[in-house]
This record gives C-alpha cells, structure tokens and sequence, in this order.
C-alpha cells in the first residue's frame, strides 16, 4: 500500500494522502493504520490529499469494505477536508460519504484546491 496516514501536530490534524489507485486490497492496511494514527488523537480534523489518486479507485466492493471498516470508527466532531480532487474521484469520494452518514456516521465534508483554506474551514 502506498498510502501514507499520520498525525500532523504543527497543524493539529490527522492527514491522508492517497496514492495511486485505491483497491480493495488496500483496505486492510488502511484500516489498521487508520486505527492506530486516528486513535492517537482526540479529535478528528482530517485532510485527505487525493491530488494522485487515480483509478482504479473506490471500486463497489471496496466502497463496502470500507463502508464496514471506517464505518465502525467513530470521533467527535469529525471535518473532513478533500484536497485537489479531480471530478471522477471527487464522485466517487461524495457516494462513500453519502453511504458513511446513511449508517449513522456523522461527518462534514468539503473539497478544497488550497490546503490554507481547507485548514481554515477545519479550525473554524
């Protein structure tokens, strides 16, 4: 898995980048490591850089793994702030989102092409 995860402290937000395609075999890694970075923190302040994602990318079967696993971790006030997102992935990003709040996981999403305005939306 390419993908990185890790705790930002400067800026005080957990942070994602997703490289390359997003499949249904990452998503055991993802979520182990997930687990382990988001559980290091209070809160859930989230940029997800998806500025190299590229498909194949939140494919049907691994939207519901993720749906399964993600779904399951729950913080408080949980922002979400998408980075450079093109309009295939960022379709694909809005139908996983969609499907996390019709399982009762709240979330408030945005998309962002600055990463200065998505830091600003999160510390409002």
């Amino acid at each position: 898995m390419r993908h990185k995860i890790w705790y930002d402290d400067t800026n005080d937000v957990l942070r994602e980048k997703l490289i390359g395609p997003f499949t249904d075999d990452d998503v055991p890694e993802y979520l182990a490591l997930m687990g382990k970075v988001y559980g290091e923190c209070n809160h859930a302040y989230v940029i997800v850089d998806v500025s190299e994602a590229r498909q194949p990318f939140y494919e049907p079967k691994t939207r519901e793994m993720l749906l399964e696993g993600s779904g399951k971790l729950r913080y408080f006030d949980e922002k979400v702030a998408f980075l450079q997102a093109r309009p295939g992935i960022r379709e694909l990003i809005v139908e996983l989102v969609e499907a996390l709040r019709l399982k009762g996981k709240p979330l408030r999403t945005r998309f962002f092409d600055d990463e200065a305005q998505a830091l600003a939306w999160l510390k409002e």
